[in-house]
């Protein structure tokens, strides 16, 4: 079991750096695309900001 989980992260592990690659890539080809890139940064950050306050709040509220 525990080289399955493994080899599971190893394979999401190698999936981000190809899709990091691609954005490289991309970005290397048409700067232009890297706003597009920095925005969405922003907004997956701001989104997981926002789910770890839901979160914590939905804790506290909890206990």
């Amino acid at each position: 079991m525990k080289k399955i989980d493994e080899l599971k992260n190893a394979i999401y592990t190698r999936r981000e750096m190809i899709k990091v690659e691609a954005i490289v890539f991309a970005i290397e080809k048409r700067p232009q695309l890297l706003r597009h890139v920095q925005h969405l940064e922003t907004a997956f950050e701001t989104t997981c900001l926002a789910e770890a306050t839901h979160q914590t709040t939905l804790e506290q509220y909890l206990l």
